[in-house]
């Protein structure tokens, strides 16, 4: 074991100071030192109607190290001293043992109090074997993702789908029909260069189109672009779906009027389809109708084609998570005594199998079936996506208020669930009282949960916007295996039916909806009051999962903490896996939700290891 660092240190440190060194002279280490292995304990069912027992259960035990040292060469007592300085540290509450056998990156295993379990003193030799429990896994240095940004909007899009959105170099990817296109630097929204769509004079509709790029079933696309023309005219974006053969399924579109020389935005949302035929590519296409003249010349930028929801709206993916075992994560939110009032609740939860972006999130009130008394309103700055952005109800005719198909429309693994639907709303009349309340199930009229009050603040009433919760659906509903019994293949899950009711129990005002949101509760969930914490110092305040507390903190003083419910767990990230944590800033009745804002989270944990670190994770 030459090779081999121990000492007794302070802390899990790269820097960390030594409180002994056991592998200085006169101190040797024997052979037979051996750190044990945590061994998994199981709860198992079993029953005689069946063979073999069930582990629903499962959890490691602490490990037990065995530490054998010799004193050599040491006078008797000096012999005495060293052992005293061993007894005094073994005796410790706790400690922490730093072990580096060779290897690039230390180990370290956080001990508890013991004492030595045998000591040979004679003329030969002075050997001592101390038994010291530790905690089930060693843990490596600290990690971190560094600040994470989570915006506040769910519906945010992600990173432009087609290949030359923005021109700034040339016109590639994208073709003239009954025209020609070319790079311009005549004019340009941002950077600078912009498409020029010059129309030939004949043709009936002129368009400028991309190049067609993968879609899924399902999924919500947003197209934009900003234009320009010469003239004052009529201006089309179109989004168009095709097959897998390239047959034309359908198209939506979104008509603009612009006057000459202004630069107009025109942007919509929609799903693909899986009617007539599956949806498996898109292109987004500008286009001028009713033969338009060649002075007609237009200008094209940032013409886009993004996945909605892909933009980091109420969401962090982790990077890579080192270790062996899952690991709990320390969420720290800087200047949460600013950011967070004593009113407000967070949300968090986590989805650490599969592929996490494949999960059910987000259903934009917009797109459902606009039942009795609900209609689409026109954009508000302050909903989520664009156009037409909102749902609301004036209760003229009765339930329900919005509705869905089967959703999600693609059948897999990712579906499978159970989540916690929350709705964002605001009513009209701040003294109003409504309820609402989401069904799901095979078909539209399956009853789903109890009603909540999503009308009322309990303060002196308020019309901003609220993300309410309205309890747990599962996917699938009913009986679900999750896999093949014959093979243990996962089995896909399909969605359900959707149904969004209201009432307006005293009242006169309508109730605005903008979106349904699905937030995975099947693992771990976890919702902070921030009335708990003292979070008026202006300090940050960290979410703390391996000691299951929050608390604030300035300038490394605790100055207040409280332990919120844990709804299903504390956070936990695991190696080997991708790891979405939901990050929801505002939720309940008693707190309004600003679409604008945006939370810095920096999430830190320690990896933790069976027995060595391996040099990169």
């Amino acid at each position: 074991m030459s090779d081999y660092d121990l000492r007794f240190v302070d802390t899990v440190s790269s820097t960390a100071a030594t409180r002994l060194d056991l592998r200085v002279a006169p101190f040797s280490v024997q052979s037979d030192t051996e750190f044990g292995m945590p061994e998994l304990r199981r709860s198992a069912v079993s029953t005689l109607l069946v063979d073999g027992e069930r582990y629903p259960a499962a959890a490691y035990d602490n490990r037990l190290i065995t530490l054998v040292l010799k004193v050599i060469d040491a006078s008797e007592d000096a012999t005495a001293a060293l052992l005293q300085t061993l007894y005094r540290e073994l005796d410790r509450p706790s400690n922490v043992l730093r072990y580096q056998p060779g290897t690039s990156a230390p180990i370290f295993f956080r001990t508890f109090r013991a004492g030595p379990s045998s000591v040979i003193w004679d003329p030969v030799q002075k050997q001592v074997v101390a038994r010291i429990p530790a905690e089930p896994f060693a843990v490596g240095l600290p990690e971190t993702t560094g600040a994470l940004t989570v915006y506040n909007d769910p519906g945010l899009p992600g990173g432009d789908l087609n290949a030359n959105p923005y021109f700034e170099t040339n016109a590639a990817s994208w073709t003239g029909v009954g025209g020609t296109v070319a790079r311009s630097t005549a004019q340009f929204h941002e950077g600078a260069a912009s498409l020029l769509l010059t129309p030939d004079g004949v043709t009936a509709t002129v368009e400028a189109r991309s190049e067609m790029v993968p879609v899924a079933v399902g999924q919500r696309y947003r197209a934009s672009v900003w234009v320009r023309c010469s003239s004052a005219r009529s201006i089309t974006l179109a989004l168009v779906w095709f097959n897998s053969i390239g047959g034309t399924i359908t198209a939506a579109t979104q008509s603009a009027s612009v006057s000459a020389g202004v630069w107009t935005l025109i942007e919509f949302e929609r799903s693909a389809p899986d009617l007539p035929s599956i949806a498996t590519q898109a292109r987004i296409a500008v286009s001028l109708a009713s033969t338009p003249p060649a002075g007609h010349t237009t200008w094209i930028d940032e013409a886009r084609l993004r996945l909605v929801g892909a933009g980091g709206g109420m969401y962090a993916d982790l990077p890579d998570i080192l270790g062996d075992v899952e690991t709990p994560l320390r969420v720290t939110i800087p200047q949460g005594g600013t950011l967070l009032d004593t009113n407000q609740m967070s949300l968090m939860a986590i989805r650490r199998r599969g592929t996490p972006s494949g999960a059910p999130m987000l259903l934009q009130a917009e797109s459902l079936t606009q039942g009795g008394g609900t209609t689409v309103q026109t954009n508000s700055s302050d909903a989520s996506g664009p156009g037409g952005n909102y749902s609301r109800c004036t209760f003229a005719s009765v339930d329900p208020r919005l509705s869905s198909d089967v959703w999600p429309l693609m059948d897999t693994p990712d579906v499978r669930g159970r989540y916690r639907v929350l709705a964002r709303i605001r009513t009209t009349v701040a003294t109003d009282v409504i309820y609402a309340t989401i069904r799901w199930g095979l078909n539209a009229y399956i009853a789903g949960l109890a009603e909540t009050s999503v009308g009322w603040d309990g303060t002196a009433g308020s019309t901003a916007w609220r993300i309410v919760d309205l309890g747990l659906i599962s996917f699938p509903s009913g009986a679900d295996p999750t896999v093949d019994g014959l093979t243990g293949s996962p089995l896909p899950a399909r969605g359900q039916f959707l149904r969004l009711d209201a009432r307006r129990q005293s009242g006169t005002g309508n109730l605005d909806i903008d979106y349904l949101l699905f937030v995975p509760a099947d693992d771990r969930l976890l919702i902070v009051r921030w009335n708990d914490i003292k979070n008026n110092e202006g300090g940050d305040v960290v979410i703390d999962s391996a000691q299951e507390v929050v608390y604030g903190i300035r300038n490394g003083v605790v100055y207040g903490g409280g332990s919120p419910p844990a709804i299903t767990g504390w956070m936990y990230a695991s190696p080997g896996t991708a790891n979405r944590l939901y990050w929801l800033r505002s939720v309940g009745p008693l707190s309004s939700d600003d679409i604008t804002n945006q939370t810095l989270l920096t999430i830190e944990y320690v990896p933790r290891y069976l027995y060595v670190r391996p040099v990169a994770s």
